[in-house]
């Protein structure tokens, strides 16, 4: 996801599929947020995403943890 909407190009070879796309014109930066339910949702967004979406978590368990 990254690559196609901030560079404007995929190259990706995997297991079950392949994806190529040249160029696209005029790609946004547009942030990659990812829905957090525990710790470790937590954890993946922080490392590969730009935020997190945690509005089914209780508040109380966010100021917890």
């Amino acid at each position: 996801m990254r690559a196609i909407l901030w560079r404007g190009k995929v190259d990706h070879h995997g297991e079950f599929f392949n994806v190529v796309v040249i160029t696209l014109p005029n790609t946004p930066r547009i942030p990659i947020l990812i829905l957090t339910l525990d710790e470790k949702a937590f954890q993946l967004a922080g490392e590969f995403d730009d935020g997190a979406l945690s509005w089914l978590c209780p508040v109380a368990y966010l100021l917890d943890r």
